[in-house]
């Protein structure tokens, strides 16, 4: 019985301690030049738009699949075109919508926490830019407090 309880508890313990590890995706932590990314650096939303509308192929070079921290304001809450929670972020209040966070669908409740108008930072993996919407897509963001 003793021998099982150990068992267990290694097995337990060997899947708390590489079952973190075994899902993270490598370009979070290495780019092509083997180089360390800033991860979770915070950036504007103006900055962000501005680089993928200069030229969308080195941002997307620079910027894609990494996790950042956007900075804006907040014009819209609500459902995307699939029924996700999202956030719409511009450079001012009131201003165009330029980057598009998703949130996962468990995160519904979370939009009650932000307003049309408020600054907020949203951390998210950067996945490109949407030229029909002409905005920056963020995937699994999280509001930051």
């Amino acid at each position: 019985m003793n021998r099982r309880i150990y068992y267990m508890a290694g097995m337990f313990t060997l899947l708390l301690f590489f079952g973190n590890s075994i899902y993270m995706p490598a370009s979070i932590f290495i780019n092509e030049n083997s180089e360390m990314l800033e991860q979770n650096s915070v950036i504007t939303a103006k900055e962000l738009y501005d680089a993928f509308k200069k030229d969308a192929d080195a941002a997307a070079n620079k910027y894609s699949n990494k996790i950042m921290t956007v900075k804006g304001f907040v014009v819209y809450t609500g459902p995307d075109v699939y029924a996700l929670p999202s956030v719409e972020l511009s450079e001012n209040k009131g201003g165009k919508s330029r980057i598009l966070c998703v949130l996962p669908f468990s995160d519904y409740f979370k939009l009650r926490k932000v307003s049309k108008g408020d600054e907020v930072f949203i951390k998210g993996e950067i996945r490109g830019f949407y030229e029909k919407g002409d905005q920056v897509l963020l995937k699994q963001c999280e509001i930051l407090e």
